[in-house]
């Protein structure tokens, strides 16, 4: 149905965000259901972040998202965090809910879901390996030490940072042994007893033929998901199927991030065919 008057907006704010698939998928979502919704992408720089969400909040908009440079940021700008964006200290969805914004984190959710309704593949009891300790990675751990991981380890290149991150574990999810290691040190044998490894790095990017790990580490028993999504079929991802590993995609990750947004705002269960197939 074309836009009027009673029409409520969503839209996700970043820069930049041009690239962004969450139009596409949520107003295909809106479509199917019949509300009338529509969902925009709005860049904004740094130095206006403040009055964006400010003009949000005036304009009365139902929800937005949240993407790059600004998951950080905006946490300290709206009247509420739930409890694992405030242990995260980053937002990703934002509920308008009676005059108060309220931030959300459904980066982590996200990929728990898509294991386990993509790859029938539950956390709980589980050992994991996490390469990377910024806001992505920070959000992965927080859910899957939230979904019952036994065991964490996080690599990151700086170590200084892998630690801070595994000290909010430990200060939070006592039944998780966590650890970490700094890129250069030897981290093989968490890996040969690793369940799942989860690249939460940029590396391999848009074509790029780097890996965040060594792949010859990477067996069969493994699954490796890898929250790059352009391109599809990372190096990363290549290597371990070709080990014979269980792997995953960005992509799967956006779709479920995107349908728990959605179920916030709308309340409503997402539409996961219609969302699948616009992405």
């Amino acid at each position: 149905m074309p836009p009027d008057a009673s029409t409520k907006i969503a839209c996700i704010i970043g820069d930049p965000v041009s690239h962004s698939l969450s139009p596409a998928i949520h107003n295909a979502a809106f479509a199917a259901l019949g509300l009338n919704w529509v969902y925009v992408a709005f860049r904004v720089d740094d130095s206006h972040l403040a009055q964006a969400v400010q003009g949000l909040r005036a304009l009365g908009v139902v929800g937005f998202n949240v993407t790059m440079p600004h998951k950080k940021a905006v946490a300290r700008l709206l009247d509420e965090l739930d409890v694992e964006a405030e242990m995260i200290g980053a937002v990703n969805t934002v509920q308008a809910k009676d005059g108060r914004l309220i931030g959300h984190n459904t980066d982590g959710a996200g990929l728990v879901r898509s294991l386990l309704v993509d790859l029938a593949f539950s956390v709980r009891g589980k050992s994991a390996v996490v390469f990377g300790a910024g806001g992505a990675a920070r959000a992965i751990v927080v859910a899957l030490a939230t979904s019952g991981c036994e065991s964490l380890t996080v690599v990151n290149r700086t170590k200084e940072k892998a630690d801070i991150l595994v000290e909010l574990v430990r200060a939070n999810f006592s039944a998780c042994q966590a650890k970490a290691f700094g890129s250069p040190e030897d981290y093989s044998d968490v890996m040969r007893h690793a369940d799942l490894i989860v690249n939460a790095t940029s590396v391999g990017m848009h074509g790029g033929g780097e890996t965040p790990l060594d792949v010859k580490l990477i067996c069969e028993r493994h699954i490796v998901y890898d929250i790059v999504y352009n391109p599809e079929i990372t190096a990363l991802l290549a290597a371990a199927s070709a080990a014979g590993a269980a792997v995953m995609g960005g992509k799967r990750l956006l779709l479920y991030q995107g349908m728990a947004s959605f179920e916030i705002w709308t309340g409503r269960s997402a539409p996961a065919a219609v969302m699948e197939s616009a992405l």
